[in-house]
C-alpha cells in the first residue's frame, strides 16, 4: 500500500530503525511505500503523521510518535507498531448511536432489573474536580452501554430523581462495571462499589512505561478515534464568575472560579451527552481489546488483578476519608516563608549586582549569558552544572547558590503551603492516589497528598491525626529494598546479613569494605557519644550513599563525586557492598544484560520492566532504571500488600489508614491503642514480606507514633 508520511523532523537512521523493528513486531505483511506529504492537493490516501500534524488534510490521518519520541520513549516500539497496524487495517467499530433516556419507568426498570451484565460506564460532573469533594449531586450525565445497540445516556434532570439515584447505585452493585479511571467515577456514588475492569489499569499493567494510559489517547492509538473532546473545549476554559447564571440547552454555572478543563455544566447538553456516549463507546472497545491482550500475558494479568484489588479495597477508601492538616500552623508558616523569600530575593539581587526577578527564566538566563556566553538556559540542570564546574567564577557561583535558595523557598511556599491551604475543606484535604503513575509501580500523589510532601520536617508537621485524642502511628520496613535484593540474587552472604542477631547492615557492609576497623564497636561507642571527629558517622553516611547510588546503577565516578571522596575510596566502599564475583554481583550483571537485550524482568507481583529502545544515548539510563526496578517495585508492593491486609483489622481499634509512603504505613489511631496498632502494622509488613519471599529473610519493621507526621517517636516493645 501507499501512504503519505509527514514529520517536522528528519527521519534519521535511529528513527528509521525503529520503524523497521515496529513493522516486524506488528506482523504486517503488506509492503508500505511512504511518499512525502505534498503541500497542495493530493490523492485520498492515508497520512502517517510522526507527531501531531500541523495542518488540515482531507485524508485519514494515523498519528505515530514523533521522531524524537521514537528514539527516547520506553514504549515507542509498541506505539509505532500500533500506528502501523492502524494504517494498514483501518479499524471500523461501526457507528456510535446513543439515546437520551427520559422515560422514568423504563429507566428505573433497566437500572433495577439488570444483573450480572458487563457494562461500560462513565459520568460527567459539574464543578472543578481539582478542588471539589466528590458528591452525587455533582453528576450531570451518566452513560452506560453493554456493547450492542445504542448507548444510553441519563440526562441531568433525570439524575436528580431519587428513584434514579437509588436505581443507579443498585445497578452499579449488581453488574460488572467497566471503566476508564473508575476510582474517579465510582467515588460519586455509594462507598465500596466494585470496579470490575479498568482500561487505564489494564493498559498500565501491559505497558507500565506507556507514554499515556488516558482514554482518549488510547482510543486514538488503537482505533484512530481522534479527539471527541474537541467540541467541549470552548466551554471549559478557565474563568471566574461573580454571579451564578444559566444559558441555553441546559447550560448553567456557579459563582466561582473554574480552572481550565473544568465546569462541564457550562457545556450545552446536546454536546455533553454525545461526548459522554463516546466515552463509554470507546471504553467498551478498549476493554475487548485489552482483555484479549491480558489473556495472552499471564504476568500482566497478575499485575492487573493486583492493581484492581488495590483500587477496590484500599485507595478509594483512603481518598474518601482524606487527611487532616494543621491550618493555623500552615498560616503561620506561610508568613514565615514569605519573609524568608523576601530576604532571599534581596540576597539574590545583591549577588547579581542588579534587580532581577528570580522567578523570571528570561531575566536569569540573560544575566547568566552576559557572564558565560554558552549558557542558553536557566533550568535546574544548567544551574547544577555551573555549580559543579570548577571553572565557574565566584560571582556566577554565588548567583547560582542564591538562585537555588530562592527557588527552594518559593517551591515550599507556593506548592506545599499556599497550595495545600487552597485545597482545604475546613481542615481536611482529599488527596488522589495514582496507581498508574510510575513505571516502577510506586504510587503517585495528586493534590495535597502525603506522598508529595518533601522530607522537610517543617512541612511534614502540617499532617495531623484525623480525630481528637488520636496520634499518628507508623511502621516502616527496615532496608526493604536491600532485603529484596538479597532474596532476588540468592546471595548467601547478603542474606546472612539480615538474619536476627547479625547486627546493623551498614556495619556489616563497612566491615566488608574496611576490615581493619571493628565497625560494630565503633557504632556502639558512637551511640554513647564517643565518636571523635564524627569518624563513624561520616563513614556510615558514605556507605549509605554508596548503597543508594549502586542501587540506582550509578558508577564509581558518579558516587565519588556525590560523596566528595576520591574514586579509589568510592571503589573500596562499592566492593564492600557488591563483592566482586558474588551472586549479588552476578545478579546485577544479569539484570543489565536483560535490560539491554529486551529480556523479561518481572517481579513477584507480575509487574515487568519496559524499555523497548536501547541506544548509545539512553543505554546507561535504561540499565540504571532496570537495576532499581525489581527492588523498588517489590518493596513498594510488599508495603501495599501489608496495608491491604491491615486495613480491615484497624476497625476494632477505632483506627484507620491515612496512607502509605513507599515502604511505610501511616494510621490515625486513638492514643490508648497506639502500641497495639503499631505492633499490628509491623506484623502486617512482616507477614507481607513472608508471603512474598518466605522466611529466609525477615522483613523487619520499626513502629513509632507522634502528634503529627514529622514528630515520630519509636514505640517501646
Amino acid at each position: 500500500m501507499r501512504a503519505y508520511i509527514w514529520s517536522k523532523d528528519e527521519v534519521g537512521p535511529e528513527a528509521a530503525a525503529v520503524l523497521r523493528k515496529a513493522k516486524e513486531l506488528s506482523g504486517i505483511e503488506e509492503q508500505i511505500d511512504f511518499i512525502p506529504l505534498p503541500d497542495e492537493p493530493f490523492r485520498n490516501i492515508p497520512v502517517f503523521s510522526l507527531g501531531r500534524l500541523t495542518r488540515e488534510v482531507r485524508s485519514r490521518v494515523v498519528q505515530a510518535p514523533s521522531v524524537g519520541a521514537m528514539v527516547t520513549k520506553a514504549d515507542s516500539l509498541t506505539r509505532v507498531s500500533d500506528a502501523l497496524k492502524l494504517l494498514v487495517n483501518d479499524v471500523d467499530l461501526g457507528r456510535m448511536n446513543y439515546i437520551v433516556e427520559e422515560r422514568l419507568d423504563w429507566l428505573c426498570g433497566i437500572l433495577n432489573n439488570t444483573k450480572g451484565k458487563k457494562i461500560s460506564f462513565d459520568i460527567e460532573t459539574s464543578g472543578d474536580v481539582k478542588w471539589d469533594i466528590p458528591s452525587y449531586d455533582q453528576v450531570i450525565s451518566v452513560a452506560i452501554w453493554g456493547g450492542q445497540g445504542s448507548v444510553m445516556v441519563i440526562p441531568e434532570h433525570m439524575l436528580r430523581n431519587p428513584l434514579v439515584e437509588r436505581g443507579l447505585n443498585k445497578f452499579l452493585r449488581r453488574n460488572k462495571i467497566i471503566t476508564a479511571n473508575g476510582k474517579f467515577d465510582l467515588s460519586y456514588f455509594e462507598p465500596d462499589l466494585y470496579n470490575w475492569f479498568d482500561i487505564m489499569l489494564a493498559h498500565y499493567a501491559l505497558y507500565p512505561a506507556g507514554s499515556t494510559h488516558a482514554l482518549k489517547d488510547l482510543g486514538d492509538q488503537y482505533f484512530g478515534s481522534g479527539d471527541w473532546d474537541e467540541g467541549n473545549k470552548p466551554y471549559t476554559v478557565a474563568k471566574t464568575y461573580k454571579e451564578a447564571g444559566t444559558g441555553e440547552d441546559g447550560v448553567w454555572w456557579s459563582a466561582r472560579k473554574y480552572s481550565g478543563g473544568s465546569g462541564y455544566e457550562r457545556i450545552p447538553r446536546s454536546i455533553l451527552y454525545e461526548y459522554n456516549a463516546y466515552d463509554v463507546f470507546y471504553t467498551w472497545h478498549l476493554y475487548v481489546l485489552l482483555e484479549d491482550y491480558l489473556e495472552q500475558d499471564p504476568e500482566s494479568r497478575k499485575a492487573f488483578d493486583w492493581l484492581l484489588r488495590l483500587d477496590n479495597e484500599l485507595y478509594r477508601g483512603v481518598e474518601r476519608r482524606g487527611i487532616k492538616l494543621d491550618v493555623p500552623y500552615l498560616q503561620e508558616l506561610e508568613v514565615e516563608l514569605t519573609a524568608e523569600l523576601y530576604e532571599a530575593e534581596q540576597e539574590f539581587c545583591a549577588a547579581a549586582g542588579q534587580t532581577i526577578n528570580p522567578r523570571s527564566p528570561q531575566q536569569v538566563k540573560a544575566w547568566l549569558h552576559s557572564r558565560k556566553k554558552r549558557v542558553k538556559s536557566s533550568d535546574k540542570n544548567t544551574i547544577e552544572k555551573l555549580l559543579k564546574n570548577p571553572r565557574t567564577s565566584d560571582e556566577v557561583r554565588e548567583f547560582c547558590l542564591t538562585l537555588k535558595k530562592c527557588r527552594f523557598i518559593s517551591k515550599q511556599l507556593s506548592t506545599y503551603v499556599t497550595g495545600y491551604l487552597a485545597h482545604c475543606h475546613g481542615d481536611m484535604v482529599y488527596p488522589g492516589y495514582k496507581l498508574h503513575a510510575a513505571s516502577t509501580g510506586r504510587l503517585g500523589g495528586a493534590g495535597a497528598s502525603m506522598l508529595t510532601i518533601p522530607r522537610d520536617k517543617r512541612l511534614k508537621r502540617m499532617v495531623l491525626p484525623s480525630e481528637p485524642g488520636h496520634v499518628v502511628v507508623t511502621a516502616d520496613m527496615s532496608q526493604a529494598e536491600l532485603r529484596v535484593m538479597a532474596m532476588e540474587s540468592g546471595d548467601e552472604w547478603l542474606i546472612s546479613a539480615f538474619q536476627p542477631g547479625a547486627g546493623d547492615i551498614f556495619d556489616i557492609l563497612l566491615q566488608s569494605a574496611m576490615p581493619q576497623y571493628n565497625w560494630a564497636e565503633l557504632h556502639e561507642r558512637a551511640d554513647n557519644g564517643d565518636d571523635p571527629g564524627q569518624f563513624y558517622g561520616t563513614w556510615r553516611a558514605r556507605m549509605k550513599g554508596v548503597v543508594y547510588g549502586v542501587s540506582f546503577g550509578r558508577g564509581v565516578a558518579a558516587i565519588a563525586a556525590a560523596l566528595e571522596v576520591e574514586q579509589h575510596i568510592a571503589q573500596t566502599l562499592v566492593d564492600g557492598f557488591v563483592r566482586p564475583g558474588s551472586k549479588f554481583a552476578r545478579w546485577r550483571q544479569m539484570i543489565e544484560e536483560k535490560a539491554k537485550s529486551g529480556g523479561a524482568i518481572v517481579t513477584k507481583f507480575g509487574r515487568h520492566f519496559q524499555s523497548e529502545i536501547i541506544t548509545e544515548m539512553n543505554a546507561h539510563e535504561v540499565t540504571n532504571s532496570a537495576l532499581s526496578f525489581t527492588s523498588q517495585s517489590t518493596a513498594n508492593d510488599i508495603c501495599l500488600a501489608a496495608a491491604l491486609w491491615l486495613n480491615p483489622q484497624l476497625e476494632q481499634y477505632g483506627a484507620w489508614l491515612m496512607g502509605t509512603i513507599h515502604d511505610a504505613i501511616y494510621v490515625t489511631c486513638p492514643e490508648e491503642h497506639k502500641v497495639a496498632v503499631g505492633n499490628l502494622i509491623a506484623e502486617a509488613l512482616r507477614r507481607a514480606g513472608e508471603e512474598t519471599y518466605g522466611t529466609v529473610v525477615p522483613f523487619a519493621a520499626d513502629a513509632g507514633y507522634g502528634p503529627n507526621l514529622a514528630k515520630i517517636e519509636k514505640l517501646a516493645a
